[in-house]
């Protein structure tokens, strides 16, 4: 019965439907997470290492009402098991470094190139890693084409070395079929001005290597990481802001974003296979991958070869659409972006008729300058099509 006007009579509120068990677990799961992550920074570990493996929670704990202190203590002891059993891997990897097993460090003075010029050139029987100039190396597998790293305008050369070349001689007890660092291939390449800048190179030269290695975490969890050795990621970071985008520094780091993306691709359908019962040859399957990788860095120098000194210097000072891309690509509104249907591909619409293009995995393919009426009868025609605003979230992450 409704209250009379005027009636002080308060409206209970209504009550909320009753969490359903899908909600309940995953509130449950959040928690864990967030317990997880506090853990993980109290141990010093990224929460992207932090193990997958469930927990294993009493069966008196979900169906007693109360929580006794002592149980409370148990889910933390678990977590913290967990944790520390990643942060024990993690002490095997360190980006720019190479696990040492003669040692069973990564911090000793064998875990590091002594000179910028040199490679990881595999172990030898005790599990010490062995260095050598990238020069060398050339030498050593015969490469026709060492003598052009020190003519007028040094070549840039890419090598592949695959598992079995960098683990040859190995004695068991000293990494031979370990899994704290198992080295799964590189590709070497050199020699490179360790600023990255083809106008004002500098004097010294670098050998880069982008390693793939697999180290385990905890027990079970196997993981597949990029190492890069001779510059750091910051260098090459720090080189591609220098030079706004443009030239063989910003090649580098896309290349390396990439790789990061196909490598973590290649572990989830390993992991889903693993899943099945299956037992993948990982060393083979991945050595495509870096024949795929070394061609990647050819071609961040390659161009450079093939043009003509003004050509170079007008592509390096940004008077083609080209050098615009990501800076146009960042700052454009949601209805700038479109997909090429036909191609498969991004275009991303700039300022003064620009259009850059983009595969879905965030590489520039192209950019070109959109004659008058091209952009309505692309449109017209539904070759290119507005995204919607989800795809284009997705896309902009790509380009982070």
């Amino acid at each position: 019965m409704a209250s009379p006007p005027g009636s002080n009579r308060r409206r209970r509120p209504k009550r909320k439907a009753p969490l359903t068990v899908e909600a309940r677990a995953k509130r449950v799961l959040e928690e864990l997470h967030r317990l997880g992550q506090a853990i993980g920074r109290r141990h010093g570990v990224s929460p992207e290492d932090l193990p997958d493996a469930a927990l294993n929670i009493p069966a008196r704990l979900l169906l007693n009402g109360e929580i006794p202190d002592g149980e409370i203590e148990s889910l933390v002891t678990a977590v913290d098991a967990r944790v520390a059993a990643a942060l024990k891997a993690g002490v095997a990897y360190r980006a720019g470094r190479v696990y040492c097993f003669l040692g069973g460090s990564i911090d000793c003075t064998h875990a590091m190139p002594s000179d910028v010029r040199e490679t990881f050139a595999g172990y030898r029987p005790t599990g010490k890693p062995k260095w050598q100039t990238f020069t060398n190396l050339c030498i050593e597998r015969g490469e026709a084409r060492v003598d052009r790293l020190f003519g007028d305008a040094p070549e840039i050369i890419a090598l592949v070395q695959p598992a079995a070349e960098l683990k040859e001689g190995v004695m068991a007890g000293f990494g031979k079929g370990s899994l704290v660092y198992n080295v799964l291939g590189q590709v070497v390449c050199g020699l490179i001005p360790a600023n990255l800048d083809t106008r004002r190179p500098s004097d010294t030269r670098v050998a880069l290597t982008l390693q793939i290695v697999e180290v385990c975490a905890g027990d079970a969890e196997r993981r597949l990481r990029l190492n890069i050795l001779g510059l750091t990621l910051e260098d090459v970071v720090n080189a591609a802001t220098v030079a706004q985008g443009r030239g063989p520094a910003e090649a580098i780091r896309r290349t390396i974003r990439t790789t990061r993306e196909r490598i973590r691709a290649e572990a989830r359908r390993l992991q889903a296979e693993a899943k099945r019962g299956e037992r993948p040859d990982v060393e083979a399957r991945l050595e495509p991958l870096l024949v795929r990788i070394r061609g990647d860095l050819e071609r961040c120098f390659r161009p450079l070869r093939r043009r003509t000194r003004h050509a170079q210097q007008r592509h390096e000072d940004g008077e083609r659409p080209t050098s615009t891309a990501m800076a146009d690509a960042s700052g454009a509104p949601n209805e700038r972006f479109l997909r090429d249907l036909k191609r498969d591909t991004i275009v991303v619409l700039g300022p003064k008729s620009r259009a850059h293009i983009f595969s879905p995995e965030g590489r520039h393919v192209t950019s070109l300058q959109l004659r008058p009426g091209e952009l309505d009868r692309k449109t017209e025609h539904k070759r290119w099509r507005h995204m919607s605003t989800a795809d284009i979230e997705d896309f902009r992450q790509t380009l982070a």
